[in-house]
């Protein structure tokens, strides 16, 4: 049994295209998410120990909502 069979047909489609927007996702590196130092930003309200703003777009919150919204349209 090849790893490959164990996918569904919609997850291969899906796979490209969520790989593809995390990675342009750190090399744009929006501020919504990332410190003007290139850092991600801390989850929460109200500023961190550098003085920076925190965010509650943390990457691990992105990947669940594109993982969604993939899952939704394609």
């Amino acid at each position: 049994m090849t790893y490959i069979n164990m996918f569904s047909d919609k997850v291969k489609k899906i796979l490209p295209y969520f790989l593809g927007i995390i990675v342009l996702f750190y090399i744009i590196k929006p501020s919504i998410s990332f410190k003007p130092n290139g850092q991600l930003r801390n989850y929460g309200f109200g500023y961190d120990g550098d003085g920076y703003k925190k965010t509650l777009y943390t990457m691990h919150n992105i990947i669940i909502l594109l993982a969604i919204l993939l899952y939704i349209y394609i």
